[in-house]
Order: structure tokens, then C-alpha cells, then sequence
């Protein structure tokens, strides 16, 4: 008589345990969208080769979502010119006399960087206008990434210096 009240107690007990999946859904991370940069300033750097005929370099920006799942929709996130990264990124080197690309040496072709539902990374072209520039100087294009869709945007990451480097024959 104890054994099968011992029993019932314990198959009583597995039947009425906890839902494992329900904790783990739980605590699923979330996605959360972060433009891809290093850790050093949020710069990224683009090595453009100045071309003697005047080419167009293309480069890219990119966004990726972290979180324990890929998205299941569409995530869009917009960008916008961010004039305060470049001050403070002088300040804390010593004054580096880093400057912004002048806006007729580049273009954007959409101010918006879309991830794919089911995907964890997306990205908008940058086209870059070399010729006139100085190997020399360090020209920055100053991003800051802005929600459009009700996306969350990791506030530590949310920023880039897309830094272009300029290579000729002589700069390497």
C-alpha cells in the first residue's frame, strides 16, 4: 500500500512538473539590431584605392541582429548623418585632426538597412568618389542607426565612423 501511494505521489508529481520549453522560450534572447563596426570608437575602416581614371569605389554598411533565433520578420532600420561621433573620437585621441568625407565625395544609395526575416545581417551600399582626396588626411562618414519599424537598437552600437583610407602608389 505505501509503494503505490509512493508511486501515484511520484507519477502525480512528472505529470504536473514544470514546462521546460516554456521557461527556455522564456528567456530566448531578443534581436536586437547593432551596426557592425569594431570596438574602437564604432569606426570601420574602408581601404579605397585612388584610381589615376577617377573610378567609383563601393563599400558597404551593415547591421546584424543578435538574439537566440533569427528574426520572423522583416527588421528595417534607418540611418542618419551623426555629427557628434567624430568630435568626441578626435577628443579622446589627443586631437586627432580626423575630418568628415565631404558630402559630394560620397553617396548613399538608400538611408535604410532592411535584415531579412529568417536572416541575421543586411546591408546598403556606399559609393565613394576618391579622386581629390589625400592619402593623408583621415575622412570619416559620421552614421547614426534610427528605428523605423519598432526595431531595438543596442545603444553601444547604434553609431559608426565609416572611415576611408585612401591607397595610391606611394600610401599603402
Amino acid at each position: 500500500m505505501k509503494r503505490n501511494l509512493i508511486t501515484i505521489l511520484a507519477l502525480i508529481i512528472a505529470l504536473s512538473s514544470c514546462n521546460d520549453d516554456a521557461l527556455f522560450e522564456k528567456e530566448m534572447y531578443k534581436n536586437v539590431v547593432a551596426l557592425i563596426s569594431s570596438d574602437y570608437y564604432n569606426t570601420f575602416e574602408e581601404v579605397v584605392t585612388l584610381s589615376p581614371t577617377g573610378e567609383e569605389a563601393t563599400g558597404y554598411i551593415a547591421a546584424c541582429t543578435g538574439g537566440t533565433h533569427a528574426p520572423k520578420k522583416n527588421m528595417v532600420i534607418g540611418l542618419e548623418e551623426d555629427l557628434t561621433s567624430l568630435e568626441f573620437y578626435n577628443r579622446s585621441l589627443y586631437d586627432v585632426d580626423a575630418k568628415f568625407l565631404p558630402s559630394d565625395k560620397y553617396e548613399i544609395v538608400d538611408y535604410k538597412i532592411q535584415i531579412n526575416a529568417g536572416e541575421r545581417t543586411g546591408r546598403t551600399m556606399i559609393k565613394i568618389r576618391p579622386e581629390g582626396l589625400s592619402p593623408d588626411s583621415t575622412y570619416f562618414v559620421g552614421l547614426k542607426a534610427t528605428d523605423i519599424s519598432g526595431v531595438e537598437i543596442n545603444e553601444s552600437k547604434n553609431t559608426i565612423l565609416y572611415q576611408i583610407l585612401i591607397k595610391n602608389a606611394y600610401a599603402t
